[in-house]
Order: C-alpha cells, then structure tokens, then sequence
C-alpha cells in the first residue's frame, strides 16, 4: 500500500515527503474522507474560524465510531495551547482505534 501524507497549513509550504497539502479544516476532512491517508501532520491556526483543533475532534469521533482508518500523526504547530489540544483530541483518537482492533 503506498503511503500518503496529509500536510494541514495554511501558510508553511509542504514539505516535500508530504503528498496532499490542506490549507484549511474542510479541505483537510475532505481529503480524509477521500483519501487511504496513511500519517497526517497538524498545525494548529489555520487563519479562519476552524482550527486543526477541529480536525482533530472531527478524526476522534470518527474513530469512536470507526468510520476512518487509523493513521500516524504529528503536530507541528507554534501554538501550544492549540498543539496540546489536538495531541489530546488524537490520543483519544488512537484509543478509539486500539478498541476497535
């Protein structure tokens, strides 16, 4: 299966081990739904009214129901109040994964 790395940002450029690069919420869980992403690499202001905060409760919910795949994830945002909250929102994430099996 090939891999396929999500880059969430809407001002850093993707890195070039990265293969989809979302600039906002929407386009990021569009891309989740669209994609067998496989690592996913979070920041945390996305310079609108949702955050990668928001992703990250979208990914806990849908592994609570096991509606998405697991991947592999990191932050690499500079807020970290906001950091911290996607890291608990995806811990909780890979909780709802390990139950599922």
């Amino acid at each position: 299966m090939k891999s396929i790395k999500l880059w969430i940002d809407d001002v850093r450029q993707m890195p070039s081990n990265f293969d989809l690069h979302a600039r906002d919420a929407e386009e990021a869980i569009q891309m989740l739904r669209d994609y067998d992403i496989t690592h996913v690499s979070f920041d945390h202001d996305l310079g609108q009214e949702a955050s990668g905060y928001d992703i990250a409760a979208w990914v806990e919910m849908m592994a609570y129901t096991n509606e998405l795949k697991r991947f592999t994830w990191q932050i690499h945002s500079a807020n970290p109040v906001g950091a911290s909250r996607i890291e608990n929102a995806m811990k909780k994430a890979d909780e709802f994964w390990e139950r599922h099996g």
